[in-house]
């Protein structure tokens, strides 16, 4: 296999995992929340981005992997954050804006954000370099 399909493949599937973290911070994965993150990421990323089809079923692929096998939100939260500290020049500042605007759709499906929610799209915004952190 060459070396961008990989990149790519690992990209999108930690991409996947903050989508699923997001999902699955509360402890479920509402209907709801799974559509609602399926729409977006079809609309972001095939429509927007005219990107193509087969990296959202990837990503979807990926997210009921994780689903499947119960994975910790937590989890796989830190592991999307190493990975992108690995490989910040995939996160370019579209996509970093894509994740955000997906991450934060998924969480205001059910009864808007929850705070549990609110904190892991804290951290994320932290990370994607759309939130500053506080000085004290």
């Amino acid at each position: 296999m060459n070396p961008w399909t990989t990149c790519c493949h690992s990209f999108y599937c930690n991409v996947a995992k903050v989508f699923y973290a997001i999902a699955y911070i509360d402890g479920e994965i509402r209907d709801e929340e799974y559509t609602s993150f399926k729409e977006a990421l079809k609309k972001e990323w095939v429509e927007k981005h005219k990107g193509r089809r087969e990296v959202v079923d990837e990503i979807v692929a990926r997210f009921e992997a994780l689903k499947k096998e119960k994975r910790i939100a937590v989890d796989c939260f830190q592991e999307f954050v190493a990975y992108k500290k690995e490989h910040e020049k995939l996160f370019t500042n579209p996509m970093r804006s894509t994740i955000w605007e997906l991450a934060c759709s998924i969480a205001d499906v059910v009864n808007k954000k929850n705070k549990s929610e609110l904190i892991l799209l804290a951290h994320l915004g932290r990370h994607l370099g759309l939130i500053k952190p506080r000085v004290q």
